[in-house]
């Protein structure tokens, strides 16, 4: 299902968490041999939950798939939402401590 806006997912997750049903797991054969995922659902219901990964294992799959529904149910969602993070954050931590033509001017601004 896709949403209209970030705040339509958000009260669809807290209608989902308030109606308690029963989630049920549905295993998922990956793009490749031996690799297997999973989402989860209430009973004839859309998708609720999807995995962001494939497994090795079927047995990790589920296991995985039990701990995603425990955390779904017990996380607890802040009220105001996402946050946006700053342009630092998007960068990687290298590239936020500084670039090589920073270093450079930074090094002849302190010895001018």
């Amino acid at each position: 299902m896709i949403y209209r806006s970030f705040d339509d997912a958000r009260a669809a997750v807290f209608d989902a968490r308030l109606s308690r049903h029963d989630i049920e797991i549905r295993s998922v054969h990956g793009p490749n041999a031996g690799t297997h995922g999973w989402f989860a659902h209430e009973p004839d219901g859309p998708p609720l939950i999807t995995c962001g990964r494939w497994y090795g294992a079927h047995t990790a799959s589920v296991d995985a798939a039990q701990h995603s529904i425990e955390a779904f149910f017990s996380a607890t969602v802040l009220a105001e939402g996402h946050r946006r993070l700053s342009a630092d954050r998007r960068r990687s931590t290298r590239e936020a401590i500084c670039t090589p033509g920073e270093s450079e001017r930074s090094r002849s601004t302190s010895l001018g």
